[in-house]
């Protein structure tokens, strides 16, 4: 009876490799026939992202160019144009010079003129001033009561006696009328006079 179990004991034990054994084979039969074209489709998308990343890399360095080709250009006309004001200006302050040059020179001309004028005038003069006559020196003696009068010695008085009381007037005329029997002569300032101005001869 023992015996008899073990047998069956071991006709189980095969009969159940054997069922574990073809459900194994079918189960990786299967697994091999749907990983096969799963794997394909995997590889194929593993290319295509690759080749989207390559793309997405090479349109950033496309842009990354671009970007720099633009700053590069907004550089040199700014550059451009910063070279032309320079020189715009250089050439502005350079006409401003020549323009303030030539003005000065223009002043420095009329003057020289005016002033070699001035001193041909001043020489004409001179000269004629030098080549004039002297105007003789006059002396006027009058001569009465048994006196002598010099008439221009009175005037003389008569002016030091009138500043004398107007210091401030300018005398421009002097009128003398001498007097010799009152021993006296009248005379009358810038057309002013009385009989308070006189002086004793």
């Amino acid at each position: 009876m023992y015996q008899e179990r073990k047998i069956h004991k071991n006709q189980f034990h095969n009969l159940t490799n054997r069922i574990f054994g073809f459900i194994i084979a079918t189960v990786e039969k299967s697994a091999g026939t749907i990983w096969s074209p799963l794997s394909t489709t995997i590889e194929k998308y593993d290319n295509y992202a690759h080749r989207v990343c390559i793309k997405i890399e090479e349109e950033k360095i496309i842009m990354a160019r671009k970007a720099a080709a633009t700053t590069k250009k907004a550089a040199e006309t700014a550059t451009k144009k910063v070279t032309e004001t320079k020189t715009a200006a250089a050439k502005k302050a350079a006409a401003t010079k020549a323009a303030a040059e030539k003005a000065v020179a223009e002043v420095e001309k009329e003057v020289e003129k005016v002033a070699a004028e001035t001193k041909a005038a001043a020489e004409k003069v001179a000269k004629k001033a030098t080549t004039r006559k002297t105007a003789p020196k006059a002396t006027v003696t009058v001569e009465a009561a048994g006196r002598q009068f010099d008439i221009t010695a009175i005037a003389d008085k008569a002016v030091a006696a009138y500043e004398a009381i107007n210091e401030k007037a300018a005398v421009k005329t002097v009128d003398v009328y001498v007097k010799p029997e009152e021993g006296v002569a009248y005379y009358v300032i810038n057309g002013e006079g009385s009989a308070d101005f006189k002086v004793e001869l």
